[in-house]
């Protein structure tokens, strides 16, 4: 379950002919539980207005594309960022931008710049919680990061010594309203900033809330906190927020099929109440994560039979096995309960 004062954070990119800029937002929140009434409040007003139908409360700005007709997208977007960023709650915002001109040393060799940007768009979340630990004493202890990967760099160890818990959720921009907000944010910068520069970002954003706000520029001469010097990964697993919800299915479907599926975004609704994550299921990375309360979803009866046979030899985990029939009866138990 995530913390009541929280920081989390998110990244997007932004292309401009050949002007390739990663962006990435942390905002930090007091009384998370009052946030996200106020942000569910303005996702139903909104949900109304556009006509959206869908088994979630949560959007990201890959779902306005989607979603919204393509003759309001752009006022859309606007719209719901600047009514979230008056939500009170919200007490800093740290905004990081990046472009490297110059080569990057890898663990590979030297590679250009802008080859560089590719790897860290990877795990590029970490940045602006880095800078948001490295330029304020007084913090939140929780960190909650949208789904990364990559190697273990020196900003991932800062906020390793700096925080008391950290979350990486997969999908969590389609599953925490705060991590949500980051997302829109980076969304909302593309479409009205012209030139993405400190001062631009900074004068958006403090004319719409009243957060302090920070926008800097990480580049070249910051490259030792973004490249990776260590061979190991993050290991993400061990970050999942629990319970965590496996997804196992068999190669021939395409992840993308089943992501938009109603039946997993019922999955990312549940687990945003319950303070979990939902995965397609790794089990040779993420079995050693798995604890009691998480569950596997078999899409299909050969799975079913496979995953009951992980179930039988982790007896300690108590995990459970689950179909899709099952996981649909579980969940409408739980939201039952929780509506008591």
């Amino acid at each position: 379950m995530l913390s009541d004062r929280i920081v989390a954070a998110d990244s997007g990119i932004i292309r401009r002919g050949k002007f390739v800029n990663l962006t990435g937002v942390a905002v930090e929140i007091e009384r998370q539980s009052e946030f996200r009434e106020h942000y569910f409040e303005i996702m139903e007003n909104f949900y109304d207005k556009y006509n959206i139908s869908l088994p979630r409360s949560v959007l990201k700005t890959e779902d306005i594309i989607k979603l919204i007709p393509s003759y309001d997208l752009h006022e859309a977007h606007i719209e719901l960022t600047e009514n979230l960023l008056k939500i009170g709650n919200i007490k800093r915002i740290n905004v990081t931008n990046t472009i490297l001109l110059e080569k990057v040393n890898t663990l590979k060799g030297p590679i250009d710049g802008l080859d560089f940007l590719k790897i860290l768009q990877s795990y590029y979340p970490v940045i602006p919680v880095w800078r948001y630990y490295w330029n304020n004493s007084d913090t939140a202890g929780h960190v909650a990061l949208d789904g990364i990967s990559g190697r273990i760099t020196k900003a991932w160890k800062f906020i390793g010594k700096r925080a008391e818990h950290i979350n990486i959720v997969p999908y969590g921009d389609l599953t925490y309203p705060c991590i949500s907000l980051c997302d829109l944010i980076c969304g909302y910068l593309g479409k009205t900033v012209n030139h993405i520069d400190a001062k631009e970002i900074y004068e958006q954003l403090k004319s719409k809330t009243s957060a302090f706000v920070k926008s800097e520029f990480i580049g070249d001469t910051d490259i030792e906190y973004l490249a990776s010097d260590y061979p190991h990964s993050l290991k993400t697993e061990r970050h999942f927020p629990h319970p965590l919800i496996l997804i196992h299915k068999s190669k021939d479907i395409d992840n993308k099929i089943v992501r938009e599926t109603d039946f997993f975004q019922s999955l990312l609704n549940f687990a945003g109440k319950k303070g979990g994550s939902v995965s397609f299921e790794d089990l040779v990375n993420q079995q050693i994560a798995l604890q009691k309360g998480d569950c596997i979803i078999c899409l299909d009866d050969e799975g079913y039979s496979k995953m009951n046979f992980v179930e039988r030899l982790n007896p300690s985990r108590e995990i459970k096995v689950l179909s899709v029939e099952e996981a649909y009866k579980l969940m409408e138990e739980k939201n039952k309960q929780m509506a008591l």
